[in-house]
């Protein structure tokens, strides 16, 4: 059973740009993923979120909003939408592994993105360096 997914990458500023030109590098041009940045002008930038995730959530099986911020405006917006669309899922505090997984997933057609799998790829990208670590890594 081959499903239809895509996802949404928003945030502040230059957010969903950024993850756009990385995953252009990195995977290239990838169809089912569609970017949208909020700068100053908030409602124009909200109706066009909104119109966004309903127009995607009835053309796919299953969409996935990724945000910047848990709790910021895109977060919430993309939230009350979804709340009633059973086929949209909504991070909060993304990071570009999640996306990448989640875009990897949808490019080898596979049937049932587990989310749970998706928020673990972004807790373990996350790592603090330590000199020390270095130490061990170089003398292997």
């Amino acid at each position: 059973m081959n499903t239809k997914k895509s996802i949404i990458v928003t945030g502040h500023a230059d957010f969903a740009k950024g993850f756009q030109n990385a995953i252009k590098i990195l995977l290239g041009d990838v169809r089912q993923a569609y970017f949208l940045d909020v700068y100053d002008e908030f409602t124009p930038y909200k109706n066009e979120l909104e119109n966004l995730i309903y127009k995607l959530s009835a053309e796919n099986d299953e969409l996935f909003i990724f945000t910047d911020l848990a709790n910021g405006s895109p977060f919430s917006i993309s939230s009350s939408v979804a709340a009633g669309l059973s086929n949209v899922k909504v991070f909060g505090g993304s990071n570009l592994a999640m996306v990448i997984e989640t875009i990897t997933q949808i490019l080898y057609s596979v049937d049932v993105i587990n989310t749970d799998e998706i928020l673990l790829v972004g807790r373990e990208s996350v790592i603090l360096f330590q000199e020390d670590a270095l130490a061990t890594i170089l003398d292997e």
